[in-house]
């Protein structure tokens, strides 16, 4: 028996998902670097509980550390809008010029509910206008500091907090290197359950990195012991290689205990 509940909560997890790496991509943000958090408007509490019975997806397939939901989508976005003179003037002929400035005085509510119910009854200088969507053109304006994307079809509307802290940073060398090492282990013939013990030599940044993340290493790499060390660019010519901008060469080998 389908579950439609379950569908149309998935169907906003993919669309929410798909906006993030969009923007990741527009940023040049590397899918493997953690940002802070991203935020959801949401129009109610109803509709708030759908989006958190699938955080968890969300935030795994976007690598955010949170999801944060705002009601007002004002505090993240700043949308203009501006008169469409090509379908005001047919309908509303000589009326055209004091619609218009109606319409650069609309408020954000009256502009969120024309984007979401494609009509609106403006009123103005005591008259009542029809508008439809097309009438008007909405312009959206990122927030410093933040990245927004919508689907209009669905009406989902969601914000990327694309501020870079040291401790982000830092963790995403932490993943790109486990990526590497990661390589490594198949090159090396080594089975899924195999330990290893890991030596990484490589910049002060990087290795600041695995000291500061050092249990997600050996975790995500079944590492029994990891040595670390200062690269040395002149120790074996054209052996290093580069993670994030950072240079470094990684060893491994079976642990035996």
């Amino acid at each position: 028996m389908t579950d439609l509940p379950l569908e149309n909560r998935m169907k906003k997890a993919q669309t929410v998902s798909s906006l993030v790496r969009t923007m990741r991509e527009k940023a040049s943000i590397k899918v493997r670097q953690p940002l802070k958090r991203i935020l959801l408007a949401v129009g109610d509490t109803a509709a708030r509980r759908e989006y958190e019975l699938v955080a968890d997806i969300i935030v795994d397939e976007v690598n955010v550390q949170k999801i944060e939901y705002v009601e007002d989508e004002g505090s993240v976005i700043s949308k203009k809008v501006k008169p469409n003179f090509k379908t005001l003037g047919p309908r509303f002929g000589k009326d055209m010029k004091v619609l218009a400035d109606a319409i650069r005085l609309m408020t954000h509510r009256q502009i969120a509910l024309i984007e979401k119910e494609g009509r609106l009854s403006l009123e103005f200088d005591g008259r009542v206008f029809e508008l439809q969507r097309q009438d008007v053109e909405i312009m959206h304006e990122d927030i410093e500091g933040w990245l927004v994307a919508s689907d209009e079809s669905q009406g989902i509307m969601v914000a990327l907090d694309t501020e870079m802290t040291e401790e982000l940073e830092m963790l995403g060398l932490a993943r790109e290197l486990v990526s590497r090492i990661q390589s490594l282990r198949k090159e090396s013939g080594l089975e899924i359950t195999d330990r290893i013990s890991l030596r990484v030599s490589g910049t002060g940044k990087l290795l600041d990195a695995v000291k500061r993340n050092d249990a997600y290493i050996r975790d995500e790499t079944l590492a029994s012991s990891l040595d670390i060390s200062p690269y040395d660019s002149g120790e074996v010519s054209g052996d290093g290689e580069s993670v994030n901008g950072e240079m470094c060469r990684l060893s491994l080998e079976k642990f035996c205990c």
